[in-house]
């Protein structure tokens, strides 16, 4: 399951993002609405379970949901088959530990200083080495 963010400005200027995730569009005004892209399979109770959970926080806060059959894409089913990437989305010290720990990816919160960005990057690769895994392993993304 893969659920992520990206960033793209309106306007004229398009900021490159990693393949496979959803945009956070910034109208003229600024206002900002994220969208989330759920990358899924039939019979994936983790897909499911996620889905449920993002459509009761979307009841509380706002933002575009989509979601994506890996198995009805060739090009996705290619890249993934039976293992789609599992992206955790953390802001705290204990979630980003979390995300070295177990996930293949992780999100940051949006509009982080770039001394909380590389904390928190080092507590994900930290996190990921404790764990026995390889950091480097571990995507991580900022929105800025």
């Amino acid at each position: 399951m893969l659920a992520s963010p990206r960033r793209q400005e309106t306007g004229g200027r398009r900021q490159e993002k990693p393949e496979g995730c959803a945009s956070v569009l910034l109208p003229a005004h600024q206002s900002r609405m994220t969208q989330l892209t759920l990358y899924t399979r039939p019979g994936c109770h983790l897909c499911d379970d996620l889905k449920e959970t993002l459509l009761r926080v979307r009841r509380r806060q706002a933002f575009e949901f989509r979601e994506v059959d890996v198995s009805r894409d060739p090009a996705l089913e290619r890249r993934y088959g039976q293992d789609i990437p599992v992206l955790l989305m953390a802001m705290g010290d204990n979630s980003l530990r979390l995300a070295g720990r177990i996930a293949d990816g992780v999100v940051l919160h949006t509009f982080m200083s770039d001394t909380a960005v590389a904390r928190s990057v080092r507590l994900v690769r930290e996190a990921a080495e404790r764990a026995g895994r390889d950091p480097a392993q571990v995507r991580i993304w900022s929105v800025m």
